[in-house]
């Protein structure tokens, strides 16, 4: 493959009119734009953006990316996964309208427009070569941008000489953490959710006999008590199983253990060609209680969520993905009862690591913008 590449520069930018977005910050979310937009300014090569999830993220970036607009520079919103461009680029253009904000995935209607924002998969990087002066990587240490050294030079080339890379995550890699530790990696913290309240922090509970309960059909005491809390708050339920091959069997027992709630009792996993029409199902309380693998860590908002990680020793459960399961609850200022449940044989060093991180968390939020 041959690449041909003009550099620009001198490039003078064009300003442009932009109407402002209609949408208000709070005081924690704008100290944070600010924050960002003078790293942006003093073109910094890589900033680190660690915000806890609900905390607003895709809000607290738009003033940065209207300033850039407005001078008439081009912004990248580089995201892991196609379902998450789709999602996202339908707000953006409600707040960037008459053709500022383009889409960008395999067969989109878009695909060889360029625009002032940009919104793309990790793979479409590679035919965007220096082209933007800033590039935010949502999720950046998702599948399949971790680890993956292609996207990453892929996405680090879409940047132009001078320009500014914010990596956007609730869960920063161990390195980028240690980088921040020794200032190497200048980093914006946001804490804080949106409506001001902590996260929840796990209940991790010993269940030595639960697996073969479940295989056999005995209900758990610790389940019961958990699922009467839920019922008694009006509240939903995630349970996470680590494996496809799961989701079925908690599902039944959970149906044979509670009759009443037989009928909205139901289970996903990214084999199940019906997931999108189940996880709509559960977001409008159709379904009390989805029975799901690690597909729904992220991305996810129900209002009344719990959630309960089943076998939470699991090997397929890291710090990240336990960082962000837990973090499916308490999203909504209106429904304050939510709790998370990591129930396991063993308490692991990833168990651990979540909800040291989860209370580190909920500590500098107190600490910074005083509870």
């Amino acid at each position: 493959m041959y690449q041909f590449v003009r550099e620009e520069p001198d490039r003078a930018p064009i300003p442009r009119i932009v109407t402002p977005p209609s949408i208000q910050l709070t005081a924690k979310q704008l100290v944070a734009a600010q924050k960002l937009s003078v790293y942006v300014k003093q073109q910094a090569p890589t900033v680190l953006f660690w915000a806890v999830t609900g905390a607003g993220k895709t809000e607290t970036m738009i003033p940065v990316i209207e300033l850039l607009i407005r001078q008439g520079k081009s912004v990248l919103w580089c995201t892991p996964r196609q379902d998450v461009v789709k999602e996202l680029a339908p707000r953006l253009k409600r707040m960037f309208p008459d053709g500022l904000v383009s889409e960008h995935y395999a067969g989109s209607p878009d695909e060889w427009m360029l625009s002032p924002l940009m919104i793309a998969t990790a793979h479409q990087t590679i035919r965007m070569a220096h082209l933007f002066d800033l590039v935010i990587v949502d999720e950046a240490d998702a599948f399949p941008l971790e680890g993956n050294p292609a996207l990453e030079y892929s996405i680090q080339r879409s940047k132009r000489t001078g320009g500014t890379m914010i990596l956007l995550t609730a869960t920063p890699t161990d390195s980028w953490i240690r980088k921040m530790r020794k200032g190497e990696l200048p980093t914006v913290l946001l804490p804080c959710r949106f409506h001001g309240k902590p996260m929840p922090c796990p209940i991790w509970k010993r269940e030595t006999n639960l697996w073969r309960q479940i295989k056999s059909h005995t209900m758990n005491g610790t389940i019961q008590r958990i699922l009467g809390e839920i019922t008694s708050t009006d509240g939903q339920a995630l349970w996470f199983v680590p494996r496809i091959e799961d989701v079925k069997v908690v599902a039944e027992w959970l149906k044979r253990g509670f009759p009443r709630d037989e009928g909205k009792v139901d289970f996903v996993s990214s084999t199940d060609e019906n997931r999108t029409s189940k996880i709509l199902r559960f977001r409008n309380g159709s379904i009390l209680h989805l029975v799901t693998t690690t597909i729904l860590e992220r991305g996810i908002t129900v209002p009344q969520c719990n959630v309960i990680v089943l076998r939470a020793d699991h090997f397929v459960y890291d710090r990240a993905s336990l960082v962000q399961i837990a973090g499916r609850v308490g999203r909504s200022l209106q429904y304050q009862a939510g709790k998370v449940w990591f129930l396991s044989n063993h308490k692991t060093e990833p168990i651990c690591q979540a909800i040291r991180e989860i209370q580190l968390l909920n500590r500098e939020a107190c600490k910074e913008f005083g509870g």
